[in-house]
């Protein structure tokens, strides 16, 4: 191996897309090439790495300093910010729900007329404790559960009855790295949901956690709605409704 520091660089990137794929983070891309296209990356990079560490020496150029090594260390220092502090695939794992929107449980007040708290996706998940029973008004997508679907339900899933959903995207950076909140629509009949509708769903939320980890609404009203200015949920508070 002529220079080591090479591979040791290409480490680096490595190191990062094993972290990925091992730690099972792929599960967040939304487009399905996505995933196999950072399989072969990360065998593209490993094959390279391992033909680095097998190069033969070339001349008796010397290679090395302390230049050498900085630029090494600028390889890693990227990485390290970008797993650590980004929005990274990574990161998405260990953040919560008010991680996402930066918003705090004191920002949810009762209304005086007694009407429905007016709340969001997240909020049915982060903040079901305090939600749980009283009468919500939240906005999203209506989607109607193929059959498919309904057979690649957890087996809890077994005996409710889950058949419409009403979702939103959360993004924490941009579009590209969207995932979906979701809660499911009870007490009403499924057909009316239209697919990629918007809905403002006014009931009574239930936090199920048993192998499920989602609300249920039990629907009073279902009113179609245009699409909101910015459909995607942010921390910005203009546009998260």
């Amino acid at each position: 191996m002529s220079n080591f520091h090479a591979p040791l660089r290409l480490a680096a990137w490595l190191i990062l897309l094993l972290v990925m794929i091992l730690g099972g983070f792929q599960r967040y891309y939304l487009t399905g090439w996505n995933q196999p296209m950072l399989a072969v990356t990360c065998a593209g990079l490993a094959l390279l790495f391992t033909a680095g560490l097998l190069e033969k020496p070339r001349g008796t150029r010397a290679v090395g300093g302390l230049g050498v090594w900085f630029e090494t260390l600028a390889h890693y220092l990227p990485l390290v910010l970008f797993l650590v502090a980004g929005p990274t695939l990574p990161a998405m794992n260990r953040l919560s729900n008010f991680d996402y929107t930066g918003r705090k449980t004191s920002e949810i007040a009762p209304r005086m007329d007694g009407g429905p708290l007016s709340v969001s996706l997240l909020d049915l998940h982060a903040q079901h404790e305090r939600i749980d029973g009283r009468l919500i008004e939240v906005i999203g997508t209506g989607h109607l559960l193929s059959e498919s679907e309904r057979k690649n339900l957890p087996a809890s899933a077994a005996g409710r009855d889950i058949r419409a959903i009403l979702y939103r995207y959360v993004i924490t950076c941009c579009a590209a790295d969207a995932t979906t909140v979701s809660a499911v629509l009870n007490d009403m009949d499924p057909k009316t949901i239209q697919e990629d509708q918007w809905y403002r769903v006014r009931g009574r939320s239930r936090y199920v956690a048993e192998g499920l980890n989602v609300p249920f609404i039990s629907v009073e009203s279902l009113e179609p709605v245009p699409q909101p200015l910015s459909p995607y949920l942010t921390g910005s508070e203009e546009i998260f409704r």
